[in-house]
Order: C-alpha cells, then structure tokens, then sequence
C-alpha cells in the first residue's frame, strides 16, 4: 500500500473520517508512520545497510572515535579487516561504562588487535533526523584495518502520501493498526489497547510465515539476546 491509502484505512478504523474537521491531521499521521516504520525495522532487523571506517594505525581507543552514519538505528555486526583483506576479525559490543566495567585502564592499552567495538557514550546534535554517535575499538590498532559495520538502517521520514513504506508489503497493513492504535490513545485506552494487541500479533504472525525475517541478527519477539561474552548485548541500539 502507498501511505496515503494506510492513512485512510486508518482513519477509517479510528473513526475519524470528517474531512473537513479531522481530529489528526494528515502531518500528524505522517509522523505516527514514520515511527511505525522505524518500530517495525528494529523488530524485523531491516531495512539494512553496510558502513566501512578507515583506521590507520595507532587509531582506536577512547582517544580516537569515528563518526557513525546518521541513519543508522542499531548496529547489528561489526568486523575488523586488514589491509590486505584476507584477516577478519569479528568485534564483540560494548560501551564506554561497559568497558570501564570490564577493564578500567582500557583507555591507556597499548596498541594491538582490539575485540570490542565501543560505542562512545558521548552523544550530540545534528542536523539529521537523528543525534551524532561516535564508535572506536577497545583498544588502538597496531595496523591499519577497516571496519565494516552491517546495521539496521532507519528508514527515510516523509509526507509524500504516493510513496510506499520502507517495509516490506506483507507488513504494510500493520501500519494501519499500528496508526489507529495511536490515534484512539488520547480519546479511548480501550479501542487502543486492541489495535496494539492486533498490531503485535499481526506482526508477530507476519514473521512467523517467513523465513526472509529468520535470522541470527534478529530479535527473538520478547526475549533478550545475549552476546558472545555473556554479559554485553548481542546488538547495540544508537
């Protein structure tokens, strides 16, 4: 479906359909849109995308974190690849505080080959749709190396009633639940409370039917994924 066609079988579900005195306007049923598909991407882990960062060595550690791309909602995986690209190593997640449990002199270790990605605490304004993020290595680098970062994009915002969702289809009907879930908050908790039930077992039924949504850098639906080493999650959101 196109989102104006989503907005208007929403609108019809939440019974509100007076064109000429709506109680959501079509910008604010946008906005709900753009934060269903945003929900859907981390639940499904897609869209996706691939970002490569260039370290020279002697890069890495606290001092020398690298700039992420601002779309990007939630890193998935992150590998370490040497300059002549036959060496990958995969990094496992962490945080600044995370690492500061971990090892408290993390931030004065020699240079060597590192085994977390860190996502810096630090974050800033930008001008994009989403804050500033920084990423290094737990420690810096005793050669030049990429890493390559596969992660869940965040999907485009827009009001271009013409366009499709960026979701795949079989879950574009989601969208109209999910909207008329939001839409009837602030008028009935009880109509909401059933398009929220309906929207999470429609979504939760969707990914049950396919496997193109079965993965091991997916979320399992209520449950939490540990990482590797048992104590930092298997993926960081940003």
């Amino acid at each position: 479906m196109i989102k104006s066609a989503i907005l208007s079988q929403a609108r019809t579900m939440a019974n509100d359909t007076d064109t000429t005195n709506p109680f959501h306007s079509d910008a604010a049923l946008h906005a709900l849109l753009d934060n269903w598909q945003i929900a859907l991407a981390n639940e499904l882990g897609a869209p996706r995308k691939h970002q490569s960062i260039a370290f020279t060595a002697a890069q890495g550690g606290a001092s020398s974190a690298k700039a992420l791309d601002a779309d990007i909602l939630t890193i998935l995986r992150v590998i370490l690849e040497d300059s002549t690209n036959n060496k990958y190593n995969r990094l496992k997640p962490s945080t600044e505080i995370q690492m500061t449990d971990r090892d408290p002199s993390w931030r004065n270790q020699a240079a060597g080959t590192p085994s977390y990605y860190v996502l810096m605490d630090a974050v800033t304004e930008a001008a994009a749709e989403t804050c500033a993020r920084t990423i290094t290595t737990d420690r810096p680098l005793d050669a030049a190396k990429t890493m390559r970062i596969i992660a869940i994009q965040k999907p485009a915002t827009g009001t271009d009633g013409t366009k499709s969702p960026v979701v795949p289809v079989e879950f574009h009907v989601t969208g109209v639940y999910y909207l008329a879930w939001h839409m009837y908050l602030p008028r009935s908790k009880g109509k909401a409370d059933e398009f929220m039930a309906l929207y999470k077992n429609e979504v939760r039924r969707i990914k049950g039917l396919s496997n193109e949504f079965n993965d091991n850098a997916m979320p399992v639906w209520d449950s939490v994924q540990a990482g590797g080493d048992g104590f930092t999650p298997d993926r960081l959101s940003i």
